[in-house]
This record gives structure tokens, sequence and C-alpha cells, in this order.
């Protein structure tokens, strides 16, 4: 049985990042947004003992060059830009890595997460030695990140209401399914109340240092 996984962590262009968000960012305030969770997730992830190898994908020169510089692997997104064909294509290049490693979806949008928190969300697939799907849901039904044990055992199919998909993609195949809660996890960072959450943690990171950063309240 495997002791760690992989984890695969996709990123937005920045040209296109946040767009629910222009009424109240500038451009180029929405991309230093998602660097600064792009930065909250990573070291999350890199302080947790069950996940080892990361994948940053995107489409962006930006985030390639973090990855670089942290000696992460990048992959491209899908031409199309879809996200769901862009994660099976990160699925593949995982799969030619580690073929049986669990391997983790974590997207940026949520940079509360913390180690601890990934290591007990990895953890409920590696104490079993079934095939098992681990998913967080967000708060209005979609999911925060997957966990899938193999990495193809089921397809992912992010957006709306998309815990109840991979839920049903689970059942439909026979494998063990099991919902992960965590308040961590459950908020994301995608309209201004979420950022209004997000400013009132107790925490110190990078995406609530650059929000202060902007003056929001003073707008």
């Amino acid at each position: 049985m495997t002791d760690s996984a992989g984890v695969l962590v996709p990123v937005s262009p920045l040209r296109r990042a946040k767009t629910r968000l222009a009424a109240v960012f500038e451009p180029s305030e929405r991309a230093g947004l998602v660097l600064a969770m792009m930065q909250d997730v990573i070291e999350a992830i890199e302080g947790a003992e069950l996940l080892d190898d990361v994948l940053i994908l995107s489409d962006d020169p930006r985030v390639e060059s973090i990855a670089e510089d942290r000696g992460l692997r990048y992959i491209t997104e899908h031409p199309s830009g879809d996200l769901n064909t862009s994660l099976r294509l990160g699925t593949e290049e995982y799969l030619s890595l580690r073929k049986n490693a669990p391997l983790l979806i974590l997207p940026v949008d949520v940079p509360l997460v913390r180690s601890e928190t990934l290591d007990s969300l990895v953890g409920e697939a590696l104490t079993d030695g079934r095939p098992s799907v681990v998913a967080c849901p967000s708060e209005n039904r979609g999911t925060n990140a997957l966990l899938r044990k193999p990495p193809n055992v089921i397809s992912p199919s992010f957006g709306p209401l998309s815990f109840e998909r991979h839920r049903e993609a689970s059942e439909r195949k026979g494998v063990r399914f099991v919902t992960h809660r965590s308040p961590e996890l459950a908020l994301d960072i995608d309209c201004l109340e979420d950022i209004q959450r997000h400013l009132m943690s107790d925490r110190s990171n990078h995406s609530i240092r650059f929000l202060r950063s902007t003056g929001l309240g003073k707008r």
C-alpha cells in the first residue's frame, strides 16, 4: 500500500482570473490575489507529510515561473481551456509518474487550508486498501478538493453541484466514497462576500496580507 499521494493544483491563467470580482478589483489585483492564494496552498501542501509530487496546471508564464522556482512540475492546460479536460490531461501526466498512487486535485481557491487538514484528507484513502474517492464539498455543493485512488477511478467533473456528480460517479462504479468535511475547505474565494469572510480569519497568510494591502475596506 502506498504511503503518500500526489497533488494536482489547477491555477486559472491570470488574464481570466476571478472575473466575478471585476467590479471590486482591477485585473492586476485579481491576478495578485490568485498568486497569493497559490502561495498559501503550495505552502500547505509542502508542509503536509502525506503529499509529495506536486503538479501545477495552468497556462500562464507567471504561474509557470513560480512553479519552476519552487521545483514543482508544471503542466500546460488543454488548449480548450476547459477545466475538466485539463484535469484529465494532468491526471494522465501523473499516471506516467506514479501509476497507482492516489492523486489529490486541490484548487488554489481555498487559501485557509492547513497542512494537517490535507494529511487528514489523504489519510481517509491511505488507511483503506480499496479504490476510493474522497471529496470535500463546498458550501454551494461544489467540490473544493477531490482525491482519487487510483487517479483514474472516476473522471473529474468540477463545476456547479459537482460534489453530487462525483458521488454518483463513484456509486455507479461501486467505488468507496468518503465525504470529508472541513471549514477550511468549504470556503472558496469567488466573490466579495467570500473575501469579507476570509478577512475575518485570525490567520495572516499571503492572501490575507495581499487583500489588506489593497485597501478594500476604504473603497
